[in-house]
C-alpha cells in the first residue's frame, strides 16, 4: 500500500497538535497520590488507609471516602454548552467495594450537597462525556448548600476568568479535617459513613507576563455572607504553607525548591475580581 507524503505529513502534524493540546491536570505533581484516578477533566487522590485523623492508626477510621485533593486544568473558552445534570452520581467500584468510597445512597436524605470538587461547568468545556463525569464520588464531598452554592461557588467562577484571561489556569481543592475533631457523619445504616469536612481549600496557579502566580484559600465550611453585595474573599487568602500543614500534602513539587519555597510561603495580593489585576 503506498500512502503520499503529503498525508504522512498531514498526520504526523495532526498528532503534534494532539500532544500539544493534551492537558495536564497534575502539572504540578502533586503528592502523595492516594488512590490516584484520572478523568477526562481532572485527577483525583482519594483517600485510603493512611494516618490522618491523629488516633495513630491507619484503618477503617481513617477512610474519609472522599478525595484528599482534585486537580485540573481549565483552558480559555467562549461557549460552553449547556449539559442537564444526572439524576444519581457514580462511584468507583473497586474503592467502593473495598468499603474506601461511598455511593449516591450515602447522600441521600443526608441534607448536605454532593459538592463539585472539579465544577461540572468548568468540565463541560471538554464536552458532555467530561461534563458527566465530574458526577462521581471521587470528586464529591459533603457541603452545605449556602457554601456549595454561596462563596464557592463565586471563587469557581472566579477561576474560568482566571483561565480566560490568561489562556490556562490550574487549580487543586479538596477538603481538611481537622485532628482530633468531632465530626459529623453522614449515611445510614448499611452505608459507607462519611465525615463531613471542617474546612476547604482552592489554590489557583497561572502564568502572566511569564511570572508564574499562585493565589490559595481556606475557607470554614459554613454559610458565609455576603458583604456589600460581594462574597469577602480576600478574608479567607492564605498561604499554600498553611493549606499543607492542615491537609500534609504536597501541592507543587515540579517547582524548582527555591522557587517553591518563595510562592508556597507568600500570601497571596488580595482581590476579589481577577481580571481587574
Amino acid at each position: 500500500m503506498h500512502i503520499r507524503f503529503s498525508t504522512l505529513l498531514s498526520i504526523f502534524f495532526f498528532s503534534l497538535i494532539l500532544v500539544a493540546e493534551e492537558y495536564r491536570h497534575d502539572r504540578w505533581n502533586i503528592q502523595p497520590k492516594d488512590n490516584f484516578r484520572t478523568f477526562t477533566a481532572f485527577v483525583s487522590s482519594f483517600d485510603g488507609n493512611d494516618e490522618s485523623n491523629g488516633d495513630g492508626k491507619t484503618d477503617q477510621s481513617d477512610c474519609f471516602g472522599q478525595p484528599e485533593w482534585v486537580a485540573y486544568e481549565i483552558r480559555a473558552c467562549r461557549s460552553v454548552e449547556k449539559i442537564k445534570r444526572p439524576s444519581r452520581w457514580t462511584t468507583d467500584a473497586e474503592l467502593f467495594k473495598l468499603g474506601i468510597a461511598p455511593n449516591d445512597n450515602t447522600y441521600k436524605h443526608s441534607g448536605y450537597d454532593r459538592g463539585h470538587l472539579c465544577m461540572k461547568h468548568i468540565a463541560s468545556r471538554l464536552g458532555e462525556k467530561a461534563d458527566h463525569e465530574t458526577h462521581t464520588m471521587v470528586n464529591a464531598c459533603p457541603q452545605i448548600h449556602r457554601f456549595n452554592a454561596g462563596i464557592w461557588l463565586q471563587l469557581e467562577k472566579e477561576t474560568i476568568k482566571w483561565a480566560d484571561q490568561y489562556g490556562k489556569a490550574w487549580v487543586i481543592c479538596g477538603p481538611v479535617w481537622e485532628a482530633h475533631a468531632e465530626h459529623r457523619y453522614i449515611g445510614d445504616e448499611n452505608e459507607k459513613k462519611i465525615p463531613v469536612p471542617d474546612k476547604f481549600y482552592k489554590i489557583v496557579a497561572y502564568e502572566k507576563a511569564k511570572e508564574l502566580v499562585i493565589k490559595s484559600w481556606l475557607f470554614p465550611h459554613k454559610e458565609i455572607k455576603k458583604e456589600n453585595g460581594k462574597y469577602p474573599l480576600n478574608n479567607y487568602m492564605t498561604s499554600v504553607d498553611e493549606v499543607e500543614r492542615l491537609t500534609k500534602l504536597d501541592f507543587f513539587t515540579a517547582l524548582e525548591d527555591s522557587l517553591e519555597d518563595r510562592l508556597e510561603s507568600a500570601v497571596p495580593k488580595q482581590t476579589d475580581t481577577p481580571c481587574s489585576e
